[in-house]
């Protein structure tokens, strides 16, 4: 990826349907739910404009050579804003009008890195996009860690998610949840209460839900976090030993690791996978139960394995 100069100057803008303070006017609307005659037709190329950015960024990023900062694969994928999501944030938030809400495009990169590879992905993004980068593991909302790339892309906003696999599944799940006991769970807010008008009653009582929502915020600032800051320093380490490439290289500088004889490298790599590798089964075990609470969300009543204590919290 070429670092200079970024490429938002060098791709040609999509143009927005109407100007800034008209689109913000159609925001207003739309959270009040007064549209206007032609409002319709005006947020939807409005969107339009937004999905053919994203749509643009997912094919640049598909094309680049990732390799020599993380191992493949890479998963890629871009989504526009729905409507719900798209007034639940012009309401929550009516000081943000709709032209400048920077999420309405929104690409995603999922891969098995550790956090560095991730802080260096995202720090990449920032050199070829320009833009800046939000910590959601220096500072994490509601249980969600992540690194995000709020950059500009042919003219427009763009954040772009860089996650592990561990938080994608985490996020995936706690989404899910969201939906269907309150979208305020995700800015620190309670679930909806069973018992009120017009709520979800699905069974499960609002202590049950307070219980559950804390338990998987629980599980990912305080186990995953620990398990992969442990598994990013034995990755480290092992690099400074036994990598010839730019990790390798960037740990020793930092660092008193020297590199090791061939010989010996490969004696520490397996000695180090032993010690690892049921770190790494207890997380996968974790992400399975996380992936068969999210089927239970799907599949209707929440019962069974989706409401038993998550293994590792």
């Amino acid at each position: 990826m070429s670092e200079s100069p970024p490429l938002q100057s060098l791709i040609p803008p999509v143009p927005l349907p109407a100007s800034r303070s008209r689109l913000a006017r159609l925001g207003e609307r739309l959270a009040a739910g007064t549209l206007a005659p032609g409002d319709e037709e005006l947020y939807l190329a409005f969107l339009d404009a937004y999905d053919r950015v994203q749509v643009d960024l997912v094919r640049a990023l598909r094309a680049v050579d990732w390799r020599e900062h993380v191992s493949p694969p890479l998963d890629i994928v871009g989504r526009t804003k729905t409507r719900d999501t798209l007034l639940e944030k012009l309401r929550r938030s009516p000081e943000v009008k709709l032209p400048y809400i920077r999420d309405v495009a929104g690409v995603r990169i999922v891969g098995d890195m550790t956090l560095t590879n991730q802080r260096l992905v995202t720090a990449l993004l920032i050199r070829v996009f320009g833009g800046r980068i939000i910590d959601r593991l220096a500072e994490p909302q509601s249980g969600y860690r992540a690194m995000h790339a709020a950059i500009t892309f042919a003219g427009l906003p763009v954040e772009i998610q860089v996650r592990t696999r561990a938080q994608h599944v985490w996020a995936e799940v706690f989404e899910r949840l969201a939906d269907r006991w309150g979208r305020q769970i995700r800015y620190g807010g309670p679930p909806d209460d069973p018992r009120a008008p017009g709520a979800l009653d699905d069974g499960v009582s609002l202590e049950a839900r307070v219980e559950l929502v804390e338990q998987l915020q629980e599980l990912s600032i305080g186990w995953f976090d620990h398990l992969e800051r442990t598994l990013n320093d034995v990755a480290a380490a092992e690099a400074g030993a036994t990598d010839d490439g730019p990790i390798g290289e960037a740990v020793r500088r930092m660092s008193p690791v020297r590199r090791l004889p061939p010989d010996e490298a490969a004696k520490l790599r397996e000695r180090l996978a032993r010690i690892t590798e049921p770190a790494r089964q207890a997380r996968r075990d974790v992400e399975q139960q996380l992936l068969d609470l999210m089927t239970s969300l799907e599949d209707g009543p929440l019962d069974g394995p989706g409401m038993d204590t998550l293994e590792g919290s």
